[in-house]
Parts: C-alpha cells; structure tokens; sequence
C-alpha cells in the first residue's frame, strides 16, 4: 500500500486541525488574559 494515495480530503482535514490548534495556542500564549 503506497501511503502517498492517502485521500486528499483526509490531507485538508489534517492541515486544518493542525491550523486549528496553533492558532488556539497563539491566541492563548497572546492574550493569556482572555
């Protein structure tokens, strides 16, 4: 099985989670006040 034929969506789905969280983390760290 060639891990590269992974569906696209499953890629866009990941790279958003991962968007998800470092902006949640930048927010957090920035405005710890919040």
């Amino acid at each position: 099985v060639n891990g590269n034929l992974v569906s696209p969506t499953h890629v866009l789905v990941n790279a958003e989670v991962v968007e998800i969280i470092t902006y949640n983390v930048s927010t957090t760290f920035s405005c710890p006040a919040k």
